[in-house]
């Protein structure tokens, strides 16, 4: 029978002599690699073996295991992933209390069923609600945009048209109503006088 693999003061002695830090990335890709079943923890009051076992048919589920009086208590760590120093001097501690008093498969059983079901009605229904979110948070995303570019160009011709629409100067009007005097019935002084008055309006406006 080969050496069991035992924690001690924070590290992991392995069978061939070697050495991990525990909580380090080695750490946790030995736990989790099939080459690791068990070990020994023997960090804390308590010593006690962990053993990693298969679970209705899905591998990597890791137990505590203690004799206290002649009687063998047992206690669910986690995954590969809650391996830590914390966890496993925790697990160390519960092992000496007693486990509560399961109930009889008959009537555990329809219950836990039905928990289940449910359970995984609700993890259904959470997925459909994030991607509808996610569906939502992109048109909105879209819609903004859209709306970006829209007022951008509403701007970009609103200057284009107050550009275009600038008012002739004076001279150039009273030059062009001298040309057609002829066919206006206003007298040309009072269009003169008129226009005066607009291109001094111009000038103060400018000012």
């Amino acid at each position: 029978m080969s050496k069991l693999a035992t924690v001690m003061q924070g590290l992991v002695e392995l069978p061939n002599g070697k050495t991990i830090q525990v909580d380090s990335r080695r750490w946790f890709d030995w736990v989790e690699s099939s080459e690791c079943r068990s070990f020994r923890f023997s960090d804390g009051e308590s010593p006690y073996t962990c053993r990693k076992e298969r679970v209705k048919g899905v591998e990597g589920y890791w137990y505590g295991y203690r004799k206290v009086e002649g009687k063998l208590h047992k206690r669910y760590i986690g995954k590969s992933a809650d391996l830590t120093v914390a966890r496993l001097v925790q697990i160390g501690e519960l092992l000496g209390v007693p486990s509560a008093l399961k109930l009889p498969k008959t009537i555990c059983n329809p219950v836990d069923s039905n928990q289940g079901l449910q359970v995984t009605e609700l993890h259904n229904e959470l997925g459909n609600l994030q991607a509808i979110n996610s569906e939502l948070h992109n048109e909105v995303t879209q819609l903004k945009a859209e709306l970006a570019r829209l007022r951008s160009q509403l701007s970009s011709r609103v200057a284009q048209d107050s550009e275009g629409l600038e008012p002739p100067e004076a001279a150039t009007l009273l030059n062009q109503l001298k040309v057609r005097r002829k066919k206006s019935k206003a007298d040309l002084a009072d269009v003169e006088a008129i226009l005066g008055m607009i291109e001094e309006s111009t000038i103060q406006a400018e000012d």
